[in-house]
């Protein structure tokens, strides 16, 4: 038996129930997982902006882990797009937004040296 997993992270800002119940019931719909023992999903990691779940599961077939591993991770993927949970990194959301609020105002001194230079 072969334990495999699947982390994703999240905005603090989620139930962690959905997220959980979101992730097992991907879990059931990939071939080759076991039924017992039963999926699990953990909180592994507070980030700065972020709640890091990973998602546990089982299985006997050793030759088809890659499969395994891909088809969790792309029904991990779409039950969370399905379902509204953004799992993109929040620490670069943040920045990115941040950055908007900075960008002009950097765009503004780089014209002005660009004008003294010429």
């Amino acid at each position: 038996m072969i334990r495999r997993s699947c982390s994703i992270s999240v905005d603090f800002h989620y139930n962690n129930k959905d997220v959980e119940r979101v992730l097992l019931n991907a879990a059931q719909k990939v071939d080759g997982v076991l039924s017992i023992p039963k999926p699990y999903v953990y909180i592994t990691d507070f980030r700065d902006y972020a709640v890091e779940y990973t998602l546990y599961v089982y299985t006997m077939n050793v030759l088809p882990l890659q499969n395994i591993d891909a088809k969790l991770k792309r029904l991990v993927f779409e039950a969370c797009k399905e379902n509204e949970i953004d799992i993109r990194t929040p620490m670069l959301l943040k920045n990115v937004s941040e950055q908007r609020d900075t960008l002009p105002q950097y765009i503004d001194r780089l014209e002005d040296q660009t004008q003294r230079i010429t």
